[in-house]
């Protein structure tokens, strides 16, 4: 029987555990498929030797700034397909590495604080998507941010100042949640929906052992004083409709933006601020 070549998108899938191998033993045969897996296994280990997991994970995020970026300062617009660019087998290898190589190194920008939301008081934009596993309970939701700096890429930390026309690269990861939106909130009052892109009724998040970046980069305007980042996140479904209403209501209020009272309650919460 002739030998079939393995499509390196099945292979890497079948890796992630996104496809059951069983399935295509017919197809490949059992021992094909198995020693496929095995180089697979044996690539990650010379890949993570060559290279350190700052190295990769650069390389993965230079990769997100390297298109189309989206403006700041309104509802996220529609997707365009059209520009989305197909992963050559090693751009894929090496976006899965950094992956792994990041949780093996333990080398992440600090998260920010995330709280539980309170009961209220009285009163743009293609690019590639970072794959990965089931993400362990013991994995903290987080949101991170990334700005281009000439050739490099540098995490930002929580409070850092930044200014109009700089490009940010957002990341997540929900924790043990499962559905999520993820907005901002800038000086003027403009609030900018960056996940999902259709509408503000949370949909499910990816999981991963790493951080997963948007599919868009993000240029900042020239909106004074703050840039306010926010993942809402819960187990179930739920929905922020009407809430920039009640943040324009707030008169921009930083402690009110902060403590999160405008969101539903069971809903977790993660701020990131940039000041400008």
């Amino acid at each position: 029987m002739k030998t079939m070549n393995i499509p390196d998108r099945i292979l890497e899938e079948i890796h992630l555990g996104e496809r059951n191998a069983e399935d295509y033993y017919d197809i490949y045969g059992k021992e094909q498929l198995e020693n496929a897996l095995k180089q697979l296994d044996q690539s990650d280990e010379e890949i993570l030797s060559r290279y350190s997991a700052d190295d990769m994970r650069n390389a993965v995020l230079k990769k997100q700034f390297s298109v189309t970026v989206g403006t700041s300062g309104g509802a996220s617009g529609e997707e365009n397909g059209s520009s989305e660019k197909k992963s050559s087998p090693y751009a894929l290898r090496l976006r899965i590495m950094a992956c792994a190589a990041a949780v093996l190194a333990a080398v992440f920008a600090a998260p920010a604080v995330m709280q539980r939301t309170r009961p209220a008081s009285a009163s743009p934009e293609n690019s590639v998507r970072l794959k990965g596993n089931k993400i362990p309970s013991k994995t903290p939701q987080s949101l991170r941010l990334y700005r281009k700096d000439g050739n490099s890429v540098n995490a930002l930390e929580n409070g850092a100042s930044a200014k109009a026309g700089d490009v940010i690269q957002i990341t997540y990861n929900p924790g043990r949640n499962d559905y999520g939106v993820i907005f901002s909130i800038d000086g003027n009052g403009n609030v900018t929906r960056h996940f999902p892109e259709d509408g503000w009724i949370a949909v499910k998040m990816k999981h991963s052992a790493s951080e997963i970046p948007l599919d868009f980069s993000y240029e900042l305007d020239d909106a004074p004083y703050f840039e306010y980042f926010i993942l809402v996140a819960s187990k179930k479904a739920f929905s922020l409709e009407g809430i920039d209403e009640k943040i324009a209501a707030s008169a921009l209020d930083m402690d009110f933006l902060q403590e999160g009272t405008y969101l539903p309650l069971g809903t977790d919460r993660t701020v990131f601020l940039l000041r400008k």
